[in-house]
């Protein structure tokens, strides 16, 4: 015959205690949902509308691309419909409106001159000045306008060889 007694909570391990006190400050991994969130968005390049043309009937724009890595300088594209490059895909030009529908990294965007044309780098130049010229001075009768110009006396030479003659 054996005996077994029958406890409300089993007897705790040595263990147990560390756990609870979480001294290394341990936590479950997020949830999916959560790690997503966490995650930084990635920045999309601003993209710079610097023309659209229609030349020989085909819709071209013509778009500048901000560097990937610092210091490279900026890429221009030109591309048509349905053409794309460097993540860049234009997916509709209305040259009319001076708007253009692309994909960008990803994202749709539409740019349009107002807002994501090239912006002038320097302010519009004002009137210059005239140039004032002085006016003419008189000239000594039978020069007119037209002075000589100056000679160095020749020197003498031995042999014809640059040497000077012994005197």
């Amino acid at each position: 015959m054996s005996v077994r007694a029958a406890m409300p909570n089993p007897p705790r391990s040595s263990y147990e205690g560390i756990v609870e006190r979480n001294v290394f400050d341990l936590h479950a991994p997020p949830s999916q949902a959560d790690a997503d969130a966490l995650k930084p968005k990635v920045q999309i390049p601003k993209l710079t509308l610097n023309g659209i043309t229609t030349i020989l009937g085909k819709k071209v724009t013509v778009i500048t691309v901000p560097p990937v890595k610092p210091g490279a300088p900026p890429t221009t594209v030109m591309l048509a419909e349905g053409q794309a490059q460097d993540e860049v895909e234009v997916r509709q030009i209305d040259e009319k409106g001076g708007a253009v529908k692309v994909t960008n990294h990803g994202e749709e965007q539409t740019l349009d001159f107002e807002h994501d044309g090239a912006k002038p780098s320097s302010p519009p130049a004002t009137a210059a000045t005239p140039l004032r010229i002085p006016a003419a001075t008189a000239m000594p009768p039978g020069m007119n306008g037209i002075r000589p110009l100056r000679t160095l006396p020749s020197r003498p030479t031995f042999g014809g060889f640059g040497k000077q003659a012994a005197q």
